[in-house]
């Protein structure tokens, strides 16, 4: 099993808690990459050197059978990591070591437990949806345009925004006003 540890670079992390996870990895035998700007933080602010070779800047091409993604922060972290596979069908498990533990939802202290779940593959995988927007939209706009939770569409400046939302091809409604909030049945954090 191949583990894709994301985690934000900006987030601070315990150094003997990442230092028990990558021991972990190497004790269940399971091979990992890490990215790039979380690898380089660690290795600068706690002295853990991730080899290059384990490093990555974009989710590698892997099947879901071969491989989990480990959301390591908060729900926001796991959020930031489902925008990152864009709808590749990787599992994602969040390993909650922020304030929020909705959706990363593993305490800290049953990070060995989960790892050795995952390597005796006794875990089962909770399908999500995912929503997927199209539409004339700012310059700012980047990245995906899928949400797990939720999206936000709002005005900008003093005129009403016209937003048609269609269903499988079908128009179900036309919302006029400041703005719509669109949410999947994991929930919205509004």
């Amino acid at each position: 099993m191949r583990i894709i540890l994301f985690s934000r670079p900006d987030f601070d992390h315990n150094p003997d808690e990442l230092r028990m996870l990558f021991a972990l990895f190497s004790k269940y035998g399971l091979d990992y990459t890490v990215n790039r700007p979380f690898a380089e933080r660690i290795g600068k602010c706690h002295g853990i050197a991730i080899p290059d070779s384990k490093r990555y800047s974009e989710i590698p091409s892997v099947t879901a059978r071969e491989s989990m993604v480990i959301s390591y922060g908060g729900d926001g972290t796991f959020l930031e990591a489902v925008r990152l596979l864009d709808g590749t069908a990787i599992p994602i498990l969040g390993i909650n070591s922020g304030h929020l533990g909705f959706l990363a939802n593993i305490p800290r202290a049953g990070i060995s437990e989960a790892l050795d779940a995952i390597v005796r593959k006794r875990y089962t995988i909770d399908s999500r949806s995912l929503l997927h927007v199209e539409g004339k939209f700012s310059d700012r706009v980047s990245g995906s345009l899928c949400a797990f939770n939720e999206f936000a569409i709002q005005r900008r400046g003093a005129n009403m925004i016209y937003v048609d939302v269609d269903v499988d091809g079908k128009r179900v409604a036309t919302y006029r006003g400041d703005g719509v909030l669109l949410s999947t049945p994991t929930g919205s954090t509004a």
